[in-house]
């Protein structure tokens, strides 16, 4: 089976989602692989404007079947604002939208905890959109997630976020007393010599 895979190279703004579009026209299955709601894709089709952060861009085209892989994160409040604005304007994704349940979920902490890592970053802040990827899919990789299949073990699923939402609110309120203290007047220059503490100087011996 060919495939074609579209990626960017940059900081987005390349034109991926137009690109998408048009090749959906030849495609079977449309497959958005990683990332999350960031800044997204526009597509526009006749008079309509059709903004994406989650949905794949081929959902415009009807018999194309279009996939949420288990790379993405995903914002499920996100979801379903896309998926109600695409019934708006007269796209029905019933029948042709498909959402991995590996893929993770990203809860409104996620974001919280986004914001407050810029802010310690103060002037070496990273520019993030702040919707919470970074910290969702560090969860992901620490085994701390949740994803779409603990959805169907509603225990599991209320004890697991129970842990882990009781886990990153401490850490946003461990995060919110703290004062920025990783600046570029801090920062040790390129090629200083890393400052020994005790427990490495006693390990070291």
């Amino acid at each position: 089976m060919p495939v074609k895979c579209v990626l960017g190279m940059q900081w987005g703004d390349e034109g991926k989602g137009g690109i998408i579009d048009a090749s959906a026209a030849q495609a079977d299955l449309v497959v958005r692989c990683q990332g999350g709601a960031n800044a997204g894709h526009t597509v526009i089709v006749g008079a309509k404007k059709h903004k994406f952060h989650l949905l794949p861009c081929g959902i415009l085209r009807e018999g194309v079947k279009n996939l949420i892989g288990h790379g993405v994160v995903i914002d499920l409040d996100e979801l379903a604002e896309e998926i109600a604005a695409l019934r708006a304007n007269g796209v029905d994704p019933a029948g042709r939208l498909f959402i991995s349940n590996r893929a993770h979920i990203l809860f409104p902490f996620h974001k919280k905890l986004d914001g407050l890592a810029e802010k310690m970053l103060d002037e070496d802040r990273r520019g993030t959109s702040g919707r919470g990827i970074s910290p969702c899919y560090a969860d992901k990789v620490t085994y701390m997630g949740l994803r779409i299949a603990d959805l169907y073990e509603p225990e599991y699923f209320a004890r697991h976020s129970k842990k882990t939402c009781a886990s990153r609110t401490f850490s946003c309120a461990r995060s919110s007393a703290k004062k920025p203290t990783w600046t570029r007047s801090s920062r040790p220059a390129p090629g200083t010599p890393a400052r020994s503490s005790p427990t490495s100087s006693m390990a070291s011996k």
